[in-house]
């Protein structure tokens, strides 16, 4: 099992399904298991450990690393660290604007939008105390993540590194060479990120902020 770790808005859930799909060798999503999808959220499903030893498929399960926090520690010690063989950190170089679309997904509650819907969307505001919050909480949980990735063992994987090509990013991730062309299945490139200056409005403000923040 392989387990990819992140905070929001680092592109993790895209990691987590194509490396899925290619160790798999599949695009059929009927066989994908929506439990890899951050299985440390809520209460741990108790059958989840047994699932995935008696599972045919390789699972790539996603957990944020704040998750952890809803986990007791002899689970993870004695049941969850034996079966993992593989960790996948991911993370954003660029805070702010990892805080900015962070945050405008939680105001929208949406995670991802389609290039014809832009249309739709309407500039708003964002309050600034709740940005600073989110923002600090990005900085938190990327150190964290340092903090806990061992060098040389476990693979870090930068946002602003992935080209959204799957055979391409799935190669680098795993450190595979080109050789047999792989499938070039429909990629996340129909979804593309918001223009956040244009969505919100006050944007160049909060960027001022940050860096006055950072710098003093």
């Amino acid at each position: 099992m392989i387990e990819v770790i992140s905070y929001p808005r680092t592109g993790s859930t895209y990691v987590q399904k194509i490396l899925w799909a290619y160790i798999n060798d599949t695009n059929d999503h009927k066989r994908y298991n929506e439990r890899q999808i951050e299985p440390f959220k809520k209460d741990v499903d108790p059958t989840l450990v047994d699932s995935i030893k008696n599972s045919k498929d390789t699972w790539v399960v996603k957990n944020h690393v704040f998750h952890y926090d809803n986990v007791h520690h002899e689970f993870l010690k004695n049941e969850w660290e034996p079966i993992v063989e593989e960790k996948v950190y991911c993370v954003r170089q660029d805070h702010f604007k990892c805080a900015i679309s962070y945050c405008v997904a939680i105001v929208l509650d949406r995670y991802f939008w389609y290039l014809h819907e832009y249309e739709e969307l309407e500039p708003f505001y964002i309050d600034e105390s709740f940005f600073m919050k989110e923002y600090n909480n990005i900085v938190s949980w990327h150190n964290r993540i340092l903090k806990e990735a061992h060098e040389y063992v476990d693979k870090i994987v930068c946002y602003e590194s992935l080209s959204l090509d799957p055979a391409t990013d799935y190669m680098m991730i795993m450190n595979h060479a080109w050789g047999e062309e792989l499938p070039r299945w429909q990629t996340s490139t129909q979804k593309t990120p918001l223009d956040y200056p244009t969505i919100v409005q006050n944007y160049e403000d909060l960027e001022k902020k940050v860096k006055k923040n950072v710098s003093g």
